[in-house]
């Protein structure tokens, strides 16, 4: 693709990147999965004494593990058209719309996920944000990756 009238000045779209939100999908997996899978731009380990948590980002969304000694969950958003396993899968919703559930694991361990995919104009999207994260916890998730700078 070119930009201009007889430029020769090459212009990626935007979508080669990273699919629309309607592209994209949500899946829960009662295991690990491979990080073959996808094409990861960063990761962070958090270790707690009863539990160990890893977060990668990649180039379509995210892939988030909890697992201790007796469970282990694997969070995924990811372009619809990639191919992932189906063993193990617990959970699949195309994002759109909103979507909540929940899912009791093994030793009291419970899941639960809510997404909602909403339009609206960057300055309600970041004060909406600054609102809705008020807990260290959920600060510490926001910037964890910050600032992740182009891709590699």
């Amino acid at each position: 693709m070119t930009h201009g009238q007889g430029s020769s000045r090459a212009v990626m779209s935007v979508f080669l990147l990273r699919p629309r939100v309607a592209d994209l999908v949500f899946q829960l997996y009662g295991r690990p999965l491979h990080p073959e899978f996808f094409d990861i731009l960063a990761v962070r380990k958090i270790q707690r004494e009863d539990y160990e948590l890893t977060v990668r980002i990649t180039r379509t969304g995210h892939v988030i593990t909890w697992e201790n000694r007796d469970v282990c969950l694997t969070e995924v958003t990811t372009a619809a058209d990639q191919l992932l396993p189906e063993r193990r899968r617990l959970l699949s919703y195309r994002i759109r719309g909103e979507h909540s559930d929940s899912l009791a694991c093994a030793h009291g361990i419970s899941y639960q996920m809510c997404l909602q995919v909403k339009r609206c104009r960057r300055r309600s999207f970041c004060t909406f944000t600054m609102k809705s994260w008020p807990t260290e916890a959920s600060a510490a998730c926001s910037t964890i990756f910050s600032p992740i700078t182009g891709y590699p």
